[in-house]
């Protein structure tokens, strides 16, 4: 049986837009904050710049009219003020624009941080949807190796167990035969034992001298082993001893011609026939 996974696997998906609500968000807000008050700082500056054209033409006109130098002094005066009007209104514009590019820029750095924020959800789904196929995959794996081993190890304790089997079979049987040998001279010794006659009954105790002295007489010698002994004739013996080899001459001739003048038999060298 495969163990249950329990390793549990972390939620970590993070909330959508968190970190932008504390960075990116704060910075987008001062940019526009800073872009409105350009565009109403236009407007006003422009507002002024109008008052001062209307406030030039009825210069003119009054100019026109009178035709005196106060008349056209005034008329200088709403020149300028016309034309510093026109400077400041070009100025608010700058300020506009630079205003206006650093909200274009906070909105694509925010678009980067989302597009950041969105790669690492991307990721962190994809992590905890890898570690939960993973703990599937173990299990999946596991089950199968354990199949595959528990097959493996029956066939191993099975071949185990026959030559268990065989080799205790082995044992009996020379038991048997052994505990058989061992049976049949147990019944020879039995049989030996009983085959001997029953002794007489007689009175207990140590017999007599006569019967024991009796019974050493009558007792044979005992046989030696062994070839037996050889007759000794009477011409054979003497008291030297006889010397090995060829006899002398004189003595031989002796032997070959004998007394009674009777023809013998010849002689065969060596060693002479055994008495019967």
């Amino acid at each position: 049986m495969a163990r249950s996974a329990t390793k549990k696997v972390a939620n970590k998906t993070p909330q959508k837009n968190k970190r932008l609500s504390t960075k990116a968000l704060s910075a987008i807000d001062k940019v526009e904050q800073g872009f409105k008050s350009a565009q109403a700082e236009v407007e006003r500056r422009q507002d002024k710049l109008r008052a001062a054209r209307s406030t030039l033409k009825a210069r003119r006109a009054e100019a026109a009219k009178k035709g005196t130098r106060a008349s056209q002094a005034l008329v200088d005066r709403a020149y300028a003020a016309v034309a510093k009007a026109v400077v400041s209104v070009d100025e608010a514009h700058r300020k506009a624009s630079v205003a206006k590019a650093k909200v274009k820029v906070a909105k694509i750095l925010q678009k980067v941080e989302s597009a950041e924020v969105n790669a690492e959800e991307r990721i962190l789904a994809l992590e905890a949807r890898l570690a939960g196929q993973a703990e599937e995959h173990l299990k999946s794996t596991l089950e199968k190796f354990e199949a595959r081993w528990r097959k493996r190890r029956a066939l191993m304790d099975a071949r185990k167990l026959k030559l268990a089997k065989r080799s205790a079979s082995a044992k009996v049987k020379n038991a048997a035969k052994k505990a058989q040998t061992e049976i049949k001279a147990v019944e020879k010794k039995a049989a030996k034992s009983l085959a001997k006659p029953l002794k007489a009954p007689g009175r207990p105790g140590r017999p007599k001298k006569e019967a024991a002295v009796r019974a050493s007489v009558t007792k044979a010698a005992p046989k030696k082993r062994g070839r037996p002994a050889k007759p000794k004739s009477a011409s054979t013996a003497s008291t030297t001893p006889k010397k090995r080899g060829r006899p002398s001459k004189a003595k031989s001739a002796a032997v070959r011609a004998p007394a009674s003048g009777a023809t013998q038999s010849p002689r065969r060298r060596g060693r002479p026939p055994k008495a019967k």
